[in-house]
């Protein structure tokens, strides 16, 4: 695989996060696989979302931003990702959320070496004042003919 190449397309769909998105971009941008781009779809937040997410796009070029003016909720900011997006596959990571530096390094090594269409890791939800919530198994799926 070419260096220069989009192996993952992380797309971030953003509403009224102002409190934890930068804590989740930090998480993102400390990826130990580097051909990623990230793609954060502001969904016409009315705080101050869109501008963490534009200072952040200003020093770092893997960081695209699409603004929506109209809520489209996160299945429609998804949709909106997926269209912008350049990745040979597609991740989605929530706003709130914090992933581990190797994630996407690891999930795309079980795609390739299994020739996975999807593979799905464990989780670990942790409250925002009460700790470790509930934890989630992870496999990869095979392509269905």
């Amino acid at each position: 695989m070419q260096e220069d190449k989009v192996a993952i397309s992380i797309i971030v769909p953003v509403y009224n996060v102002e409190k934890f998105l930068q804590m989740c971009i930090d998480s993102l941008l400390c990826q130990t696989m580097k051909n990623i781009e990230y793609i954060f779809i502001n969904d016409a937040s009315t705080d101050h979302s869109l501008g963490i997410l534009e200072r952040n796009a200003k020093t770092n070029k893997q960081i695209k931003v699409i603004d929506s003016k109209k809520n489209l909720c996160q299945g429609g900011a998804r949709n909106l990702g997926i269209a912008a997006a350049c990745g040979e596959y597609i991740g989605f990571v929530d706003s709130d959320d914090l992933v581990m530096p190797d994630m996407y390094a690891q999930l795309y090594k079980k795609a390739q070496e299994t020739g996975a269409d999807a593979v799905f890791i464990q989780y670990a939800a942790i409250g925002e004042n009460s700790g470790l919530d509930a934890i989630g198994g992870g496999y990869s799926a095979n392509s269905v003919e």
